[in-house]
């Protein structure tokens, strides 16, 4: 269409019909788009996604779990008053989530699977990125609380 288009004569009613159309198409394009990130959005949230407590997290260390409203100076920066730790408070804050998601996982990993959480039915995958999320943090459980290194 587009090829059409090139060869039409400007300002003419052909030319502008040949414009609507792909403007049709192109809207037919966005919106198949539009719909799969949607579905597959929609698929993650009601799957692959569960809560995590987020209380304290800006305040809490993501390497010792020293919890304290000083460890936050500011709105930028977090320090731990215990071991030093020091970066960007959001980063910290998000390593957080994540060791209390992993102790989810550890903690009742039966009742994740339940929900089909911890279940993986993508294409091509003999072993799920859950399973193998869970067997190594099954390992790292075995293992001294080296558990941030590992994952990290």
């Amino acid at each position: 269409m587009q090829k059409r288009l090139s060869k039409q004569v400007k300002g003419s009613k052909r030319r502008n019909r040949t414009k609507h159309k792909i403007s049709k198409t192109q809207k037919k394009i966005r919106n198949t788009r539009t719909d799969f990130c949607h579905k597959s959005s929609r698929t993650i949230v009601d799957k692959a996604l569960f809560k995590v407590a987020p209380n304290y997290t800006s305040q809490e260390c993501a390497d010792c779990g020293h919890t304290q409203p000083e460890n936050r100076k500011s709105q930028e920066i977090f320090s731990c008053l215990r071991c030093g730790n020091t970066g960007n408070a959001d980063e910290n804050a998000a390593k957080v989530i994540k060791n209390r998601a992993i102790d989810l996982i550890l903690d009742s990993g039966t009742e994740l699977s339940k929900r089909g959480v911890l279940l993986d039915s993508g294409r091509g995958a003999h072993m799920s990125r859950s399973q193998d999320l869970v067997s190594s943090c099954a390992r790292a459980k075995k293992r001294p609380k080296r558990r941030k290194k590992l994952l990290a």
